[in-house]
């Protein structure tokens, strides 16, 4: 299992957002880690399938303490997505554009295990 509060820790981290008042809310957060799952299933459906091959459903983050079933190997390709999601929205510089493919291309190295 996989939770949002702990993806969210991961990402602040990644983002350097760690101190309250945070650059990116929890609220702001957490439609960004359900694209990034969303970008994991797209690149690994056999993920939303149990052991018998049997469809498990949509796999979504409800609230920050909210959990989704997922093996928690796949924590860090989730929360990289995140960050480089969060990165890309605020585009205010280049560098964020910069953070964002390098986020993203680990994210899916990540997806990959």
């Amino acid at each position: 299992m996989i939770a949002a509060a702990d993806c969210i820790r991961l990402v602040r981290d990644l983002l350097n957002d760690s101190n309250e008042p945070y650059r990116w809310s929890d609220a702001k957060l957490l439609p960004l880690l359900n694209q990034s799952l969303d970008d994991l299933f797209l690149e690994r459906p056999d993920l939303r399938l149990d052991s018998e091959g049997t469809f498990v459903g949509e796999a979504r983050f409800e609230s920050v303490g909210g959990t989704v079933f997922l093996d928690v190997k796949y924590e860090a390709a989730v929360a990289l997505g995140c960050a480089a999601r969060a990165f890309e929205f605020d585009n205010s510089d280049t560098a964020n554009l910069a953070l964002a493919d390098r986020f993203l291309a680990r994210a899916k190295m990540e997806r990959m295990k």
